[in-house]
């Protein structure tokens, strides 16, 4: 059994193991590794195992193993991710960097200017349009709204 412990102690800091006897004649066995520094806290999930003392006598190592086995690769997932969203967090900080040093290619800046002055001669500009103003007929209020 204690051979089985060794790759899961190899993974983190220690394994504590809690045994609580059914009156169903049951183990609940309990295995919670506790992670090492720096290692995702998610790493630290126990495994809980209830079972008959003969089903743990003849499962319980494969159990630790597979949790041990399970533990690893999610320890290697997170961190393949970690390794893939650095590489990620620096091509966006380079691609900031970079556009912050081309010139725009389209100014947004300045006046826009309307080009539609085909029928002018060079140095002739074309006259402001100022719409006209209507007279609006303005009549005074009422004194009686019932009247």
């Amino acid at each position: 059994m204690f051979t089985a412990m060794k790759p899961l102690l190899d993974q983190c800091v220690f394994v504590s193991i809690t045994l609580v006897a059914g009156s169903d004649g049951t183990l609940s066995v309990t295995v919670t590794p506790k992670a090492k520094e720096g290692q995702d806290v998610r790493l630290s999930q126990p495994l809980a195992l209830t079972a008959t003392f003969e089903e743990l006598d003849e499962g319980f190592t494969q159990a630790v193993l597979d949790h041990a086995g399970i533990r690893k690769t999610v320890a290697e997932q997170l961190e393949a991710t970690k390794t893939i969203l650095e590489a990620v967090k620096q091509d966006a900080a380079k691609s900031v960097a970079d556009a912050r040093k081309k010139p725009s290619k389209n100014p947004t800046s300045g006046p826009v200017i309307d080009d539609d002055d085909e029928n002018l001669e060079d140095g002739e500009s074309k006259p402001c349009e100022i719409p006209p103003v209507v007279p609006v007929d303005v009549k005074p209020p009422v004194d009686d709204l019932w009247a």
